[in-house]
């Protein structure tokens, strides 16, 4: 029996030790992204492109992630304005929030779309941040400015 504990044991904290991590952002919004470091499941980490680095070159079955700077606790929120990336070329696997605390005010992240590059090809995806962009609410003055981004995704051998 105290074999079978100690095994047990063993096993809980060598996949509790993994080189997983968090998802936050490292400082480094550029395209080489992390080079392929471990992502704590024997797979690369996807490469991360931020809004300094709109020009996404990858390769087809790739993972890849495009940031933007997020401040829902604002009212700003990030919509897609004209066409998604062509499913073909790239495959959207999530959006989520990373990087704030919903319940502390005026706290800051980054909103994360994570896509698997498909068939070679070119797509883009743009996007705009506003004030209750998207809604009945939504207010673009002075006081509430409106920031376009688009993503230009090359998917090649």
């Amino acid at each position: 029996m105290k074999q079978a504990t100690l095994t047990l044991a063993v096993l809980l904290a060598a996949t509790a030790c993994g080189g997983g991590g968090d998802n936050s952002d490292n400082g480094d919004s550029g395209g080489s992204g992390n080079d392929g470091a471990d992502g704590g499941a024997g797979m690369p980490r996807p490469r991360e492109f931020g809004i300094h680095d709109t020009r996404v070159q990858v390769r087809p079955h790739e993972q890849f992630v495009l940031k933007v700077p997020y401040r829902p606790s604002e009212g700003y929120r990030w919509i897609v304005r004209g066409d998604k990336p062509d499913p073909r070329t790239a495959t959207l696997i999530d959006t989520r929030a990373q990087g704030f605390d919903p319940d502390r005010m005026g706290d800051r992240g980054e909103r994360w779309y994570s896509y698997r590059a498909e068939k070679p090809g070119r797509t883009k995806l743009a996007l705009r941040e506003c004030f209750q962009c998207g809604t009945s609410n939504e207010r673009v003055d002075a006081d509430h400015p409106v920031k376009d981004v688009t993503f230009h995704i090359t998917v090649a051998n």
